[in-house]
């Protein structure tokens, strides 16, 4: 499934010229002619055959079945890598948005699974992608409809079948995984790909994550990876072996004024710079907004969790998207926390003030929409 998608292609052609003597592609529309011009060059390596119709559709899954098995041969692999992105935070997410997303990966493994059941496949591979195994801002509705089909592949296993699910990292060049774009993240090159994708089929596994993680940014900018158990040792090894001033806020609570504020602000800048994707957090000038530094709604929460990972307190999503500076950040959290007085701490105040009126304001009129009352 996905068949015609750039993993898709990219995986039929290696199948394929691995000695596949037959692949079924299976994509939602009819082909068009430069799609018919890539089959036809795909059917140098084998038989090809495509089928279109939505896989999470009734019916489609055992017509592709049936497309594979009608020259005779047996169905010996299924690869499904059919998948939609549709970015959005929770706060935003409508409900088909969320079926968008989770119908071709979940209702489409669940028809594969019932199309193939009584067939004695070698491998049955999902693609899965690292926002089910890291988390990926804006991708809730992605990442929970990858982490039931990693879920699922560990059911088909307790039920004696065979399954993979392969959580993808960012890809170069092709796939929906091409924009699956963290700066924690290196592209992974489509050789590198195969290769993993048949080490994998052949090592039977049941999942497995392929990233090119760069630790020590990812630790920076998802300071939650302390948290999972298999990141939790490496990260504090990283730790060790990196000269980390950040004492923690038992250290700030022994500075004075000037010294905390000079703290405060080289954390914040470290953070920003991280998830912004500046290499030098130099970059992150004090006095400018966030925003006019190309800060959006989805960094604003990655800023604000890394915030509160360090500091136990957070600023408003609001208040990083209205024009709040790195300098007014760190005030508005020196006065959260009670560590000391700054001289910005009236400025960061008023911007603080007219989020919080701003967000009121939006949840009544959240609230008239749907006939609440406050």
């Amino acid at each position: 499934t996905g068949g015609l998608g750039g993993l898709g292609t990219l995986m039929a052609r290696h199948l394929l010229d691995a000695g596949a003597g037959r692949g079924v592609l299976n994509g939602r529309r009819a082909i068009t002619p430069d799609q018919q011009t890539l089959i036809d060059d795909l059917s140098n390596g084998g038989e090809v055959a495509y089928i279109a119709g939505d896989i999470a559709e009734p019916g489609v899954a055992a017509a592709l079945v049936d497309a594979a098995r009608e020259t005779g041969r047996e169905v010996r692999g299924v690869l499904h890598a059919a998948a939609v992105i549709d970015d959005a935070l929770l706060s935003a997410l409508e409900p088909d948005s969320l079926s968008r997303v989770w119908a071709p990966k979940v209702a489409g493994a669940i028809a594969l699974h019932e199309a193939t059941t009584h067939l004695r496949l070698d491998w049955w591979v999902v693609f899965s992608s690292a926002a089910s195994l890291l988390g990926s801002p804006g991708q809730g509705a992605y990442a929970a409809a990858n982490a039931w089909a990693d879920a699922f592949a560990l059911w088909r296993r307790h039920q004696g079948l065979p399954a993979t699910a392969i959580n993808w990292g960012q890809w170069a060049q092709v796939g929906v995984a091409a924009a699956l774009t963290m700066d924690a993240l290196d592209p992974i090159s489509p050789a590198e790909g195969i290769e993993a994708f048949d080490a994998l089929v052949v090592a039977d596994a049941t999942r497995a994550g392929v990233i090119r993680l760069r630790l020590d940014r990812a630790a920076v900018a998802f300071p939650e990876l302390d948290q999972l158990g298999y990141f939790a040792p490496l990260v504090a090894e990283l730790h060790d072996l990196t000269d980390d001033t950040w004492g923690g806020m038992e250290a700030l609570r022994t500075l004075d004024a000037t010294a905390v504020h000079d703290a405060v602000t080289d954390r914040l800048r470290t953070r920003i710079a991280a998830i912004m994707g500046f290499a030098d957090s130099r970059a992150v000038d004090v006095d400018k907004p966030l925003t006019d530094l190309g800060m959006d709604s989805l960094m604003a929460v990655r800023i604000r969790n890394a915030v509160r990972g360090d500091f136990g307190a957070e600023p408003p999503v609001a208040l990083l998207l209205q024009g709040a500076s790195l300098r007014a950040l760190a005030a508005d959290l020196i006065r959260q926390l009670d560590l000391a007085v700054a001289d910005d701490t009236d400025a960061s105040g008023g911007l603080r003030e007219r989020a919080q009126l701003r967000a009121a304001a939006r949840q009544r009129a959240g609230r008239r929409r749907t006939g609440q009352r406050a």
